[in-house]
């Protein structure tokens, strides 16, 4: 199980240690999510971009989340919020 998020204002980087590479990924991602982020940033990649991204994430989903899992962590929310 992956440590708490850091408390640090940013993660060191990648390839020093799983817990680091954890925390970076947290860190970039939670940033990406946010809607202004993503509308500065999808309308400027190309198509074959925003495929590879959407196969990357469904297939990583895919390989580490059972269906239940899924449908509980990614569907259902999405059902609840509208988002």
């Amino acid at each position: 199980m992956p440590t708490p998020p850091s408390t640090d204002p940013f993660p060191i980087g990648f390839g020093l240690d799983r817990d680091g590479d954890i925390q970076t990924l947290l860190w970039y991602i939670r940033r990406m999510a946010r809607p202004q982020v993503l509308e500065a940033l999808l309308p400027r990649m190309t198509d074959a971009e925003r495929l590879s991204w959407g196969e990357m994430i469904a297939g990583t989903l895919r390989r580490h989340l059972s269906s239940d899992e899924y449908h509980q962590l990614i569907v259902k929310p999405a059902k609840e919020t509208g988002c």
